[in-house]
């Protein structure tokens, strides 16, 4: 089975209303990626229903996430983005939202709530599916990075109607499938981030790949307390299973030999590991990037990821840059355009690389 993408669609049968999902996180960025999918359906379809997530709302929901994590803010963005007036509809009873959008005059471009405020919507809940769906008459997944979860608005709709991979996620799977097929060697990963617990499953798939892993961020912060090193406050998992011990024993795993720190806390690998690591990315002809290697957004601490993204955009290798905070660095230093590919994945990007087939993608497949 494959991917229907929605380029191969004949126009004259994207009439109706169309069902957008999207990835509201890490900005701008993955909104700005489904633009050309919009602007395409706004000159066929009748209307469009943009539907995602932002954050990880605790259910049930307290005052300040709702507060937070609501899209009413990103109606402004949308609209901005797309030139035109975008209707939301803050109501999470997805029954009162059909009803809306059927009142909704033609051409309209209507937003729901974020979909993670229902109970549903992380269960994968096929009922919530089954409703989600009713709420048009074809689906378009413009959201590949979160397409390795098992969603309502992700999987089980797609069983209840006509869906189709958009623009951005097409070029997501056809420049990554290019990765997975001809990847040269020598193969650099380079992985940042928060929690190394959630990184080693893929750590360990890609090992045989990879010739070099070279780990920074909060990550080497958990590998460095578990070598004996003192930590003082900095962020780090203390209580790990075998899995992330075993990654102390492996000799194409490197961690920093020397840091920047504040007071007691680690904030930034330090310039000897600089002049290490990018001696590594030097010498390679992929390079994988995925968690900024430090804390970049404190002034003095974004030395080491500024200096790693720039060898990385200097190098003649093929580069894949993805996540949420990686891109929000590499913009911030403008160096967007000098990758080959920026992947609006994060942990979509990693399991599609490490051969995993996705549960969005799976669900596509008809």
């Amino acid at each position: 089975m494959a991917i229907t993408y929605l380029s191969k669609i004949p126009k004259k049968k994207l009439t109706g209303t169309a069902i957008v999902r999207v990835d509201f996180n890490g900005g701008l960025f993955r909104l700005e990626k489904a633009i050309n999918t919009f602007k395409y359906l706004e000159k066929y379809a009748d209307k469009i229903v943009v539907i995602g997530h932002k954050g990880r709302p605790t259910l049930p929901l307290n005052k300040k996430e709702k507060e937070e994590l609501s899209l009413e803010f990103e109606t402004k963005n949308l609209s901005r983005l797309l030139g035109g007036k975008v209707i939301f509809l803050d109501s999470i009873k997805l029954s009162e939202n059909g009803n809306d959008i059927r009142r909704a005059p033609k051409k309209s471009i209507i937003l729901l709530e974020n979909l993670r405020f229902i109970k549903g919507e992380m269960e994968n809940d096929e009922e919530t599916g089954r409703i989600l769906a009713s709420l048009g008459d074809y689906y378009v997944n413009e959201a590949f990075a979160a397409s390795h979860r098992e969603n309502s608005s992700v999987c089980a709709m797609t069983k209840y109607i006509k869906s189709y991979a958009g623009f951005n996620f097409e070029e997501e799977i056809k420049n990554l499938s290019l990765v997975l097929k001809k990847a040269k060697k020598p193969i650099v990963l380079i992985f940042g981030g928060a929690k190394i617990t959630s990184k080693t499953p893929v750590i360990m798939k890609f090992y045989n790949k990879a010739d070099n892993i070279l780990i920074g961020g909060a990550l080497a912060n958990t590998l460095l307390y578990l070598s004996g090193v003192k930590i003082g406050n900095s962020l780090a998992e203390k209580h790990v299973d075998s899995a992330v011990l075993r990654l102390l024993q492996m000799d194409k795993i490197h961690i920093p030999s020397d840091l920047r720190k504040s007071g007691n806390k680690i904030l930034d690998i330090g310039p000897k590991t600089e002049v290490e690591f990018k001696n590594y990315i030097k010498g390679a002809k992929t390079i994988i990037w995925n968690g900024p290697i430090g804390m970049f957004e404190k002034k003095g601490f974004e030395i080491g990821t500024k200096s790693i993204a720039k060898v990385i955009a200097d190098t003649k290798a093929f580069t894949v840059v993805g996540g949420g905070e990686t891109i929000e660095a590499i913009r911030k230093f403008k160096l967007e355009k000098k990758y080959d590919f920026v992947s609006t994945g994060g942990g979509a990007m990693l399991e599609f690389l490490a051969g995993d087939k996705l549960p969005g993608i799976k669900a596509l497949e008809k």
